[in-house]
């Protein structure tokens, strides 16, 4: 894949664009996740684009004023009504995931917090956060009991939140709640 830098952008500001955008797409599934690598490439393009579209901007794909400033915006939205930065503790009674597929308040929590760290996971598929304990959803998990020396069985138990809990809390500690 040829991705160029944007010209006159730094690698700084190219991050922190590509960060806010992936973090949006936390909990707006119309924009499509990016990596925070620093280049400017065709799927941060598209994010771009498809936050402009969102937002009723001029779709030029490029990172202007206008679309910055409305960057900058929807990330304080997002942050004060979507994620919460606490830190997560552990979960030691095991009857709250028993019923996980029944609650879908739950679900939605749990898709979200998949999605806070599917950079540092590589899902095989982005999850949508619906509320629905699906394929997707259950996969993902999968992968974090995997990536955690758990068993990959895909459903979510108290060792699994916990696993998620520390990836979590340290995708936090790297600097995304600082805004919050």
């Amino acid at each position: 894949m040829n991705q160029n830098p944007l010209p006159t952008a730094s690698d700084d500001f190219l991050r922190e664009l590509q960060t806010r955008l992936r973090r949006l797409s936390y909990t707006d599934n119309t924009i499509p996740t990016v990596s925070s690598d620093g280049l400017w490439g065709p799927q941060t393009e598209a994010a771009v684009r498809t936050f402009q579209r969102t937002r009723g901007l001029s779709e030029t794909g490029q990172p202007d004023f206008e679309t910055w400033n409305a960057l900058l915006h929807a990330g304080e939205e997002d942050a004060r009504h979507h994620s919460p930065c606490a830190a997560l503790i552990p979960v030691r009674n095991p009857a709250v995931f028993d019923t996980l597929s029944d609650r879908p308040e739950l679900v939605r929590m749990v898709q979200l917090l998949l999605r806070s760290v599917a950079e540092v996971c590589a899902f095989p598929h982005l999850v949508e956060v619906n509320g629905v304990y699906n394929e997707d959803t259950a996969s993902a998990v999968a992968v974090v009991q995997q990536a955690n020396g758990l068993v990959p069985t895909g459903r979510f138990d108290c060792d699994t939140w916990d696993a998620l809990a520390v990836m979590y809390n340290l995708e936090n500690a790297k600097g995304q709640c600082s805004a919050r």
